[in-house]
């Protein structure tokens, strides 16, 4: 899953593609966000 979030880099402001995953782990019966990554989509996937 995809979605835009702003970054500033070098000083510039932008808004950028980017991407995120989530590690979920149950407790109990409910489900948990245990970590979450955010990056900058890289410009040539295949």
């Amino acid at each position: 899953m995809s979605y835009d979030f702003d970054l500033t880099e070098n000083g510039e402001h932008t808004t950028t593609p980017a991407r995120f995953t989530f590690v979920l782990g149950r407790e109990g019966t409910k489900w948990k966000i245990h970590s979450h990554h955010s990056s900058k989509k890289p410009e040539n996937l295949i």
